[in-house]
């Protein structure tokens, strides 16, 4: 099965603050994450970069998910009305 967690309108690597936004946290939450190292990243001067490989990888970690790097989300699970279950 070839699926994927995050959506191909998604960029290939991202900001800290772009990566917040995906994962719908704060800026301190973001940091603290990579700080941790919870979610990896790597350096070019002093911009911190997120690859979305690597934000899936902390997705799948915290879903306690076990996949080999191809997984992705069903369309009709990406958002939920009010009071819908998943």
């Amino acid at each position: 099965m070839d699926v994927q967690l995050l959506d191909h309108a998604i960029p290939d690597v991202l900001t800290p603050m772009e990566a917040a936004k995906v994962l719908h946290i704060g800026r301190s939450t973001i940091y603290k994450l990579l700080s941790e190292g919870e979610i990896k990243s790597f350096k070019i001067k002093t911009k911190i970069l997120i690859p979305k490989s690597f934000l899936q990888d902390f997705i799948a970690k915290s879903a306690g998910i076990d996949y080999d790097g191809n997984i992705q989300m069903a369309e009709n699970l990406s958002c939920c009305k009010k009071g819908e279950n998943v």
